[in-house]
């Protein structure tokens, strides 16, 4: 699956553009050129332009007007400045909405969705897919030769919720039953996947099918799935065309979903040249992010580097001092997990505060703190660079596995344990120094796994078969594998199986499963209505002695049987106390329950000792990573942090890089 080094390994940088979301159009034509000189002057030598511009691109239906953007692609050009193009379609022209209101998305109730923000149309409408092919078409022409484009985006955050929700119109309905026909085949089918015979469920013709009406979490989930497919097939058809018209040029999207998919992630990048995620950086979600980097790093089925599309230049907490110190740390934190280009959202503030967050500059325009730690990161990372060109992005030899239907069906639950299962479990595994490759099931070869010393399955409820047969050749190989609970309870239509869990690896992992249940303490009636997902967490947790230490169990918990495993650990407390936690049968762990953040650490530690890889204390919110011969310690907060094992002690908002001569 993996190959070492990016596409673009041979360039001279290993991070190549550092650029930032510029609006033109929203500022006078006189400001361009100081904008620009302010752009040269900290360093950045990229520009993201046009997602949002079709209605200047297009003021009147037919009608084009380019020569903005043909100037300002010339005089970026001129002062080193590549642009990122972006196809328009997230925000079409009000001329289009008020003239065919076809082409918006309808609720549920069958009413337009239109509230002159973005991302209001509908994918399957005929009209709207003639005015995108053809916005796309006219850009193309107009732009072919640029030598400013160093790549495209299609659209913008393409997501099929987003501010609106689904599109529930007539023509989406009609192609989600003949999609369901296609898959299917019959509607006795159909009602035997879906459970119809519950609640007097079943269909009697395709044509009954109205997914506006959906109230169980699966069939919410299928129309998802649906839904992402349609606006893959829509930012393909733009794809389709920039390279029929330029078949050199490079094309992207960007994307803020991972573990809980909107548009998923595995199915729409594959069919790109690199990927690009949008990462809004706190320390509150550094954890998350440093997850959401090691999936997009394998998204397109190979280690590959990617583009942070969209960062902020802003620390959300400001009540420390030199809080924006941390945007330094942040941009070398990105670019040791694998990054080759990094955008910041926006070159200025917004100054109707649509997006009422900063940006590198404020609305005055002038220069400030953010501008000038940018311009500082900018010149220490591109000189950086410049010394070790064609770094590869990180390698590992542990792999975390991720699905794209638990993710579907966790998010219409609103369960939102598998995404936090993720991301503590690769957090477990960065403080001891290790980072994971995250890889989706859907992109899995029969050869993908032997890469790997330890393959970890967090709450995996689905595994396809060719899946379950992987992970036993890979066992007999000997690979070391963990998985925590819940472990591929469900078939592929979201269905609980009608067996012991875990489906087809119950030899594996020497056990079987029957009996689960949620964790909760319970509450007092008379002041609090019972509804298990808004429990303060205290009430859905529980207590428990793990491995000598004490951790504690979240949200649900199950109680292994035995068959030839060995018991590591027992629940020592709750309804379950005496049944097996932890076990493992000839190199397969099974945990029983997700644990906190101090139990997860003591698994990775002993997993990590079983499969001889080194173990290094790591502080909370820094990172240990290396990346080709370079070795990066980085601190992300405010405080002295102490590597005990590396006898390094990093000051607040620092990096320090070492080389490595053999790796």
């Amino acid at each position: 699956m993996h190959s070492s080094n990016s596409p673009d390994s041979s360039e001279e940088t290993s991070m190549k553009y550092f650029g930032c979301a510029w609006y033109p159009e929203a500022w006078p034509r006189e400001r361009w050129a100081e904008d620009i000189r302010l752009m040269k002057e900290a360093g950045i030598n990229a520009v993201r332009m046009g997602e949002f511009n079709w209605g200047r691109f297009e003021p009147q239906e037919g009608k084009f007007e380019f020569s903005d953007y043909r100037h300002l692609l010339e005089k970026l050009h001129e002062n080193g400045i590549a642009v990122l193009l972006c196809t328009p379609t997230a925000a079409p022209p009000k001329w289009m909405s008020s003239r065919y209101p076809e082409i918006l998305k309808s609720d549920k109730t069958g009413q337009p969705v239109y509230d002159g923000n973005r991302r209001h149309c509908c994918p399957s409408s005929l009209k709207f897919r003639e005015f995108s092919r053809r916005i796309t078409e006219k850009m193309a022409e107009t732009f072919r030769d640029s030598p400013a484009i160093f790549a495209w985006q299609l659209d913008n955050e393409i997501a099929a919720e987003a501010e609106h929700g689904f599109c529930f119109c007539d023509g989406c309905a009609k192609r989600f039953r003949t999609h369901l026909e296609m898959k299917y085949r019959t509607v006795e089918n159909l009602n035997a996947a879906w459970n119809g015979a519950f609640w007097s469920g079943d269909f009697t013709s395709f044509d009954e099918i109205d997914p506006r009406n959906f109230k169980r979490v699966s069939w919410k989930a299928e129309y998802a799935q649906f839904m992402s497919s349609l606006y893959t097939e829509l930012a393909y058809e733009q794809r389709d065309i920039l390279r029929q018209v330029n078949p050199s040029w490079k094309i992207t999207t960007n994307s803020w979903t991972s573990f809980l998919p909107d548009v998923a992630p595995d199915e729409i990048y594959p069919g790109l040249d690199f990927a690009s995620c949008d990462t809004y950086l706190g320390n509150d979600s550094l954890e998350f992010s440093h997850s959401f980097w090691d999936y997009y790093r394998n998204i397109r089925g190979k280690r590959q580097a990617f583009t942070v599309g969209e960062t902020g230049a802003w620390n959300p907490v400001t009540t420390q001092k030199d809080a924006y110190q941390v945007l330094r740390t942040w941009a070398w934190d990105a670019f040791a997990h694998g990054a080759e280009n990094l955008f910041y959202f926006r070159w200025r503030q917004s100054l109707m505060g649509e997006e009422s967050h900063p940006s590198i500059l404020p609305w005055s325009g002038n220069p400030g703190e953010a501008y000038g730690i940018i311009s500082r990161t900018i010149r220490e990372i591109r000189a950086f660079s410049g010394q070790h060109p064609g770094l590869p992005p990180p390698e590992s030899n542990v792999a975390i596995l991720t699905d794209r239907l638990t993710g579907f069906i966790t998010k219409y639950r609103d369960d939102y344990s598998y995404f936090h299962a993720v991301v503590r479990m690769n957090q477990a595994l960065n403080e001891t120094g290790v980072h994971a490759d995250i890889l989706p099931l859907s992109l899995i070869t029969e050869h993908t796994l032997s890469a790997y010393k330890l393959v970890i399955l967090p709450q995996i409820e689905h595994l396809p078969d060719a899946v379950c047969r992987f992970l036993h050749e890979y066992r007999r190989n000997g690979g070391k594998i963990l998985a925590q609970c819940r472990l591929n309870r469900m078939d592929e239509f979201g269905k609980y199986r009608m067996e012991s869990a875990p489906a087809n690896l119950q030899k594996l992992f020497g056990l079987h499963i029957d009996e689960s249940c949620n964790i909760c303490k319970g509450v007092d009636f008379r002041e609090f209505e019972y509804n298990e997902r808004t429990l303060p967490e205290n009430n859905r947790s529980l207590d428990v002695e793990f491995m000598g230490k004490q951790a504690r169990l979240l949200s649900f918990m199950e109680k292994p049987i035995p068959d030839t495993c060995r018991i590591l650990q027992e629940y020592t407390a709750g309804l379950y106390q005496g049944a097996p936690l932890f076990t493992e049968h000839d190199g397969a762990f099974y945990l029983a329950a997700p644990m906190n953040r101090e139990g997860l650490a003591l698994v990775m530690r002993h997993l990590l000792k079983q499969c001889g890889i080194p173990r290094f204390h790591v502080p909370p919110k820094c990172q240990r990573i290396q990346r080709g011969t370079i070795l990066f310690y980085i601190n992300n907060t405010a405080d002295t942090a102490v590597f005990e094992d590396d006898g390094i002690e990093l000051p607040p908002y620092e990096c320090l890089r070492k080389e490595i001569r053999e790796r």
